[in-house]
């Protein structure tokens, strides 16, 4: 049965996320209250292109993801805004956060009160 749910769920674990290689998952932390947000991100979709203001090449130079995220939380509605840029090649070439801060997967699966979380 734990099986069927993997399968159909498209999950490679229990609570690992699917292994797509055109999504982006990140991990926040609110400051405010202190739950943890699981933040998935599509290439071709999320991301904004960034071309050079020169008026160069038409190809891209980099992208940049710009998300707004809310926790499921009934008492805290704390807005965290993530500012996220990458190369061509999709390596990150610098991250920010207001309102939360990055944790790390192992980090979000711990949940903000020890508890385990998908």
């Amino acid at each position: 049965m734990k099986f069927l749910k993997r399968f159909l769920s498209g999950s490679g674990g229990d609570d690992e996320p699917a292994a797509d290689p055109n999504l982006l998952w990140y991990y926040v932390r609110c400051n405010k209250c202190g739950e943890t947000v699981a933040v998935m991100a599509r290439k071709g979709y999320d991301l904004v292109e960034e071309y050079e203001e020169s008026g160069g090449s038409d190809a891209p130079t980099g992208y940049s993801l710009f998300k707004d995220v809310m926790g499921r939380s009934d008492t805290c509605f704390q807005q965290m805004r993530i500012e996220i840029h990458y190369n061509t090649s999709y390596e990150e070439q610098s991250r920010h956060i207001e309102g939360g801060r990055f944790i790390t997967a192992e980090e979000y699966r711990a949940g903000a009160n020890g508890e385990e979380q998908p």
